[in-house]
């Protein structure tokens, strides 16, 4: 089986592609017209992306459960992070998964952290 990391590179590229195709598309489409059809096809687009984050972070969560196998594998992560002296990236990840939370649940404690 191919490793996450060299699928998930492919997967990312392929549909960011295809997303900036299709916005491009409608932004023509939105020079000459306002109809519905090309205002759904932005949200579907901003949907898509949406989408597509939450799912990347869930699976490197499942990735990081197989070298961290605890209820937090991000916290334990981060830690580890911390430990061999690479906080920056530690806190990176951690906004990351606040990011996520944010798209998946909408206000609550980890938009509280990220912009409060």
């Amino acid at each position: 089986m191919h490793q996450f990391s060299d699928l998930i590179s492919n997967v990312v590229e392929i549909t960011l592609r295809d997303i900036s195709e299709r916005s491009q598309a409608i932004s023509l489409g939105l020079q000459t017209s306002s109809s519905t059809s090309l205002i759904i096809g932005l949200k579907t687009i901003q949907m898509q992306r949406t989408v597509l984050l939450t799912g990347i972070l869930s699976m490197f969560e499942a990735e990081l459960q197989k070298v961290f196998p605890s209820k937090s594998p991000f916290k334990e992560c981060g830690i580890f992070l911390q430990e061999i002296e690479k906080n920056d990236l530690a806190i990176q990840l951690e906004s990351f998964k606040e990011a996520i939370n944010v798209l998946k649940h909408g206000k609550g404690r980890s938009y509280d952290s990220l912009f409060i």
